[in-house]
């Protein structure tokens, strides 16, 4: 069909289906999670991963998905929030039994599909691709189409959908937040993903800000 914005010719997924695999040029409706584009930080048009740990790779990576690890998705900002809530969840993966089976983890970044930034943040997808390979994280990449018509909750189940095809056989436990304490925001995600069949998580909610800070401060990050 015709873009009424550009003006351009925009296959559909049917037709990029009927292709049978990426073109490689970060296509709108790409339905392949944009396998083959090598710049995918600005060219995506649908959720991909933009950095990946392999399943049953290095095993001294803390994060990395290997076979029977439920799977924790961080929605992530690239902010000190981010970075704290995932500093609670090595906490509480190095205090996990051996028994308890240990989590994979998995960030999610939603970002302005024109301007590549993260909403109300000012950061660039960039940015986050760069702080997933530093921690050896992987990152999956969501971009938000302001005209699509698309909902956000909708936008967030293909996401998760690339997630959990990328890695047959695990599947996703939980949702988790970095929020801290406005209530609103918290009920608005809680009544969002109420029918998703995930847990939510919420593991910095409420902490002290005198304990995040000397958390903070702890880690040692610039």
């Amino acid at each position: 069909f015709i873009d009424p914005k550009s003006g351009y010719q925009v296959f559909t997924e049917l037709a990029h289906k009927k292709r049978g695999n990426c073109c490689g040029s970060g296509c709108r409706f790409c339905p392949y999670s944009h396998k083959n584009v090598k710049d995918k930080a600005s060219r995506i048009q649908q959720p991909a991963f933009l950095n990946k740990v392999i399943e049953g790779g290095d095993l001294s990576v803390l994060f990395a998905p290997t076979h029977g690890k439920p799977i924790k998705v961080l929605f992530c900002s690239g902010g000190k929030d981010s970075f704290l809530t995932i500093r609670e969840l090595a906490r509480q993966h190095h205090s996990q039994s051996a028994a308890e089976s240990p989590f994979a983890l998995v960030l999610l970044t939603t970002f302005d599909a024109v301007t590549r930034k993260i909403a109300h943040q000012d950061v660039s997808i960039e940015d986050v691709i760069r702080q997933a390979q530093h921690m050896q994280i992987s990152l999956v990449g969501v971009p938000l189409h302001r005209s699509s018509g698309e909902g956000y909750v909708e936008r967030i189940s293909r996401a998760l959908q690339v997630v959990e095809a990328s890695y047959p056989g695990l599947k996703i436990s939980s949702l988790v937040f970095g929020d801290l304490h406005l209530d609103h925001i918290r009920q608005w995600r809680e009544s969002a993903f109420a029918s998703s069949g995930y847990e939510l998580e919420f593991p910095i909610w409420k902490v002290p800000y005198k304990e995040l800070v000397n958390d903070l401060e702890l880690s040692g990050v610039d």
